[in-house]
């Protein structure tokens, strides 16, 4: 019985071990498929490192709203999933669309970039202003 409780511990730990690398790997192929998104995701994961180090009460803070969003959404889900299950297919048909057309889909990524530019120099102009705006978009 011990042996068979060991193992299943073992088989266990290893599962996530397995997860992880595939993840990896997915991961390290994708950089390779696309060099330039990949050093700008490495960019910006870069610059929210060292904002957190910076702030990290309030990291620590962003961190727990993200985890109390994701676990509303898997309740909303389990209680709506039909309405789940149709925003989810709208998401993979704005991927579609981005696929078949994505020069218009390149176009409004940087219009965004460009405005949260943007609001970053207002931000740093008008921080009394920003903490506001910034918190109402995330009860939005």
């Amino acid at each position: 019985m011990k042996r068979a409780l060991i193992l299943l511990a073992m088989l266990a730990l290893s599962v996530p071990a397995q997860a992880a690398g595939e993840k990896m790997e997915r991961a390290k192929a994708w950089c390779q498929d696309n060099p330039e998104k990949c050093a700008e995701h490495k960019e910006k994961r870069a610059e929210r490192k060292e904002w957190c180090q910076a702030n990290p009460d309030k990291c620590a803070a962003l961190k727990e709203q993200r985890k109390d969003k994701m676990a509303e959404r898997k309740a909303w889900c389990a209680d709506n999933p039909d309405k789940c299950s149709a925003a989810k297919e709208k998401g993979k048909q704005a991927m579609e669309k981005c696929q078949a057309n994505p020069e218009k889909c390149q176009k409004m990524r940087e219009k965004r970039q460009q405005n949260r530019k943007q609001f970053k120099a207002w931000c740093k102009a008008n921080p009394d202003d920003c903490e506001d705006a910034v918190q109402k978009m995330r009860d939005r």
